[in-house]
Order: structure tokens, then C-alpha cells, then sequence
């Protein structure tokens, strides 16, 4: 029996327009990674081409639909960070998946990871979020980016963010009231937190936030 070899596409910057033209139109089972930042993709079609994707990067391209990745049932690592994504589809259906980072898009809800079970690494940074939204089923995940983002409240943290996150950034929002910040106590095991250059600290001494460090410090 003959080992199959696993390959990686490296296609960034090249120009390319369609996956179609990555696979060269048949179905790649020996590609395993495609990474195809910085290029002038604007669909994901044609991306079933690749079943056996473990690792996908499309950065820096144009896309502005993510929902044709249901297909790919073994992808672990997914970036598509830079792109213009208004909204999360696809990947409650894939199973598998450790790490996503959507950083960069303009997404405005934290929905749609709902059964991503395995997930450890979320990246939302930069994107158009007003709200949290229900993550405690994600009882796997350790980092989750929400810098630069526009949510204002933290109240349902202690009910929707899931115990196991371990860092966690929340500064570049617009959070006006610091005793928002105390909802993170809920957060037993969290050891890294950015919450700077949010409205609330251009008001208050900044040994206060030193202190609530230390608190939060003290509660993991």
C-alpha cells in the first residue's frame, strides 16, 4: 500500500482570482495546507476542491462570504484574517477546528461557532462587534481577541464567556463604566488581559487599574 504524501500550496501574492485555479480544476485529496494570502480572492467557491484541508490561510484577500468552508470536515487551523466578512457562517460544521483568527473583517456578531467544540484560539480583533454574545459552549477555548471592537457591556460575561479562557483582550472598546470589568472575576483561570484605551480609563486614576489587575490576578 502506497503512504500518501501530503503537500502544501504556497500561492500568496500571485494574483490569483479563484481556487479553481490553485487545484487546476481536479480534486486535490494529497493537499493538506493552502496558504493563499495577500491575492484578489473574493469567493471561497471552488474551495471543495481541497477536502482534506488541515490548514487554510486566505489574509489579505477580498472575500466577503466564509460559509462555503462547511466542507472541510478535518480543517484545524483557519486564518482569514483582512478580508471584508460581515458575518460568521461555515463553521459550526467543522468539527475539528483549533484555531480561527477573523481579525480585520467587519463582523458584528460573536455567532455561528456554536459547535466548534475543539476551538482553543479565537481571534475577532478589529472587527464591528457591539455585544457579546453566548460562547459557553465553547468550553475548549483559552484565547479569545476582542480589541478594537465597539462593545460596551460586560455584564452577561460571568454567564456567556466559558470558564476556560485563559487570555483575554477587551481594550480599544467602548466601555464607559470600570465596575463593567468586574464581571471578568467569573473568569477563574484567566491570566493575561488587555483592557486599555477603553472610554472609562480616560477618567480614573491608573493605579486603579493596577489595583483590578492584582484582583483578577488574585481570582485565577
Amino acid at each position: 500500500m502506497t503512504e500518501r504524501v501530503c503537500k502544501t500550496i504556497e500561492i500568496s501574492g500571485k494574483g490569483v482570482t479563484r481556487f479553481v485555479q490553485i487545484s487546476g480544476g481536479i480534486v486535490r485529496q494529497d493537499v493538506t495546507s493552502v496558504k493563499a494570502d495577500s491575492n484578489q480572492l473574493n469567493t471561497l467557491d471552488g474551495i471543495h476542491l481541497f477536502p482534506s484541508l488541515i490548514e487554510l490561510s486566505v489574509a489579505d484577500n477580498r472575500l466577503v462570504r466564509m460559509d462555503a468552508l462547511s466542507c472541510l470536515r478535518h480543517l484545524v487551523l483557519l486564518n482569514l484574517k483582512h478580508n471584508s466578512i460581515s458575518e460568521i457562517k461555515g463553521l459550526d460544521y467543522l468539527q475539528c477546528v483549533q484555531c480561527v483568527c477573523l481579525a480585520g473583517n467587519t463582523i458584528k456578531e460573536m455567532k455561528g461557532m456554536e459547535r466548534c467544540s475543539q476551538l482553543r484560539y479565537l481571534d475577532l480583533a478589529d472587527n464591528c462587534i457591539s455585544h457579546i454574545s453566548d460562547l459557553s459552549m465553547l468550553s475548549c477555548l483559552e484565547t479569545l481577541l476582542l480589541h478594537g471592537n465597539a462593545i460596551s457591556s460586560l455584564e452577561s460575561v460571568s454567564v456567556h464567556f466559558p470558564s476556560s479562557i485563559r487570555a483575554l483582550t477587551l481594550s480599544e472598546n467602548a466601555v464607559e463604566d470600570i465596575t463593567q470589568f468586574s464581571s471578568l472575576a467569573s473568569l477563574k483561570h484567566l491570566t493575561q488581559l488587555s483592557v486599555m484605551a477603553n472610554p472609562c480609563f480616560n477618567v480614573i486614576d491608573t493605579s486603579l487599574v493596577i489595583l483590578m489587575s492584582l484582583t483578577l490576578g488574585g481570582s485565577s
